[in-house]
């Protein structure tokens, strides 16, 4: 998988070697299209995959969604595929921030 995405990087900056030569190539188009490579594109994605954890002999598990801002844990039911938030993170948050006077907590962190 590493060798095929070096020779993929070497390819295409062969490729991108007469462009980048060509008085007539538009430096921002340029910028543009190396913005969008694969490695860009991937890095900007989230929640691509889902890392289940199975609660002891039930059809149910959870993970951690992340969230432009944080995250939350959701629990789903395997059998019907039902998804609900394990838990009121705002209702912990006023909780931990009540027990600990000066620390606000942030409920998606």
């Amino acid at each position: 998988m590493r060798s095929a995405r070096l020779w993929a990087m070497l390819l295409a900056n062969l490729a991108l070697q007469p462009a980048l030569a060509d008085p007539a190539v538009d430096p921002a188009r340029l910028a543009r299209a190396i913005a969008l490579t694969r490695t860009s594109v991937v890095a900007q994605i989230r929640n691509a995959r889902v890392v289940p954890h199975w609660l002891p002999g039930r059809d149910i598990f959870w993970y951690q969604r992340d969230l432009e801002k944080g995250h939350d844990v959701l629990l789903v039911d395997a059998a019907t595929g039902a998804k609900r938030p394990a838990f009121d993170t705002l209702a912990l948050a006023t909780a931990l921030t009540a027990a600990a006077p000066g620390d606000a907590v942030d409920p998606l962190q």
